[in-house]
């Protein structure tokens, strides 16, 4: 769940990825690729909990992934963690 205010979801990866919030594609990067730092800012109007749904595929070399959130709002806490 998360509460009313402004966030960021962070996706780092190498090779594709592709991020949809609630059926909604919010990140694309479906390419083969060394390591990108993609953000999508959201916001909440009250307390909601979210589809969040992440696809990944690796092509050779090193893998990374790595997600993760960041409220706007610096009273939010906790978010992300």
């Amino acid at each position: 769940r998360f509460p009313q205010g402004k966030f960021k979801v962070h996706v780092l990866s190498d090779d594709g990825v592709r991020l949809s919030i609630d059926g909604k594609p919010v990140i694309e990067r479906w390419s083969i690729h060394g390591t990108e730092h993609d953000v999508h800012e959201f916001t909440v109007e009250a307390m909601k909990e979210f589809a969040f749904e992440l696809d990944y595929f690796q092509n050779e070399g090193a893998a990374r992934l790595k997600v993760w959130f960041e409220a706007i709002d610096p009273k939010i806490q906790g978010v992300g963690k």
